[in-house]
């Protein structure tokens, strides 16, 4: 076999292994759903700056910790809390401890109604028939929407009402279709969606929604510099620039 065409077989190696042709490597980064529009731009300025594609996973933070659990070949996991990272952290699923990139924010929405600056008397009133809220036992932000009903002391009457997203997203999508008439979501939603109206949810209400992200121990043999790269990027200038720009507060 002659010298060019052996340097050839290596060279074609090389590409299918993405080491050379400039196959720069991919990332998939588990992602929960109320991130999405900022892990987007993230996502697309990480790669401007280095080559590196990162592909974000969506859904609930405990359906996707479930899916970690169980062998998920992710190199990153962006929780919705502190509370999924701690524990993947705990059972030995992660390289280092949890870091908080951002701390979520709860508000009131609605495509249909016009009005929510009283909406607590608004939910429990006849006018509305559907309350969107994400699924509580895999959703932080359901999780403190539902702390939100209970301390505002309004379950009595809403509780017949309650329609559960399976994660923000799906949640977003009863408000946005008017399925549901007013939904408690992220903060983030409501920059990327215009029309409609929405309130904040006092501060007071319900707990810090303290978002952490953590690298997987999957990254550890698979493309390990570049999803440390890209878990550092989260918390750089220009990353906090996205997520102050998406209606979160920054640690």
């Amino acid at each position: 076999m002659g010298g060019w065409v052996r340097g050839l077989i290596f060279l074609c190696m090389l590409c299918w292994l993405g080491i050379s042709c400039g196959g720069a490597a991919t990332l998939t980064v588990a992602v929960a759903s109320n991130l999405q529009p900022a892990f987007v731009d993230m996502a697309e300025g990480f790669r401007r700056e280095t080559g590196i594609t990162v592909d974000g996973v969506y859904g609930s933070s405990g359906k996707l910790t479930a899916q970690i659990i169980h062998g998920a070949p992710f190199h990153l996991f962006l929780s919705a809390d502190d509370h999924y990272p701690a524990l993947l952290h705990k059972e030995k699923h992660t390289l280092q401890p949890p870091g908080t990139y951002a701390f979520g924010r709860l508000v009131v929405w609605s495509m249909t109604l016009q009005d929510l600056t009283d909406w607590p008397k608004l939910l429990a009133s006849p006018e509305v028939h559907h309350v969107a809220l994400a699924n509580p036992d895999t959703a932080p932000y359901g999780k403190q929407a539902m702390k939100v009903l209970a301390k505002l002391g309004l379950m009595d009457q809403v509780q017949g009402k309650l329609v559960f997203g399976e994660s923000v997203a799906q949640t977003n999508q009863f408000i946005r279709s008017g399925a549901a008439q007013v939904g408690l979501t992220s903060r983030s939603v409501v920059g990327q969606n215009p029309g409609g109206s929405w309130q904040p949810v006092e501060d007071g209400l319900y707990d810090p929604i303290r978002q952490d992200a953590v690298l997987l121990v999957h990254a550890r043999t698979h493309n390990m510099a570049e999803a440390k790269r890209f878990y550092d990027y989260l918390f750089s200038m220009q990353s906090r620039a996205l997520l102050h720009q998406h209606g979160y507060q920054l640690p």
